[in-house]
């Protein structure tokens, strides 16, 4: 995400790395946590049907 950040810093400056304005999507984030963590249990991925926030 930091590195995220500083694109957007050089890119469209300051005024625009604000929490309003920018936002890194965390559900799409908690969903591959999800998908990474029933892998390392199970050896599989999860279908996306599984994963209860999708």
């Amino acid at each position: 995400s930091l590195d995220w950040l500083i694109l957007m810093k050089e890119e469209v400056g300051n005024e625009w790395v604000q929490n309003t304005l920018f936002r890194i999507g965390a559900s799409g984030l908690l969903s591959d946590i999800e998908r990474q963590l029933a892998y390392y249990v199970t050896g599989q991925y999860s279908a996306a049907y599984e994963n209860p926030l999708v």
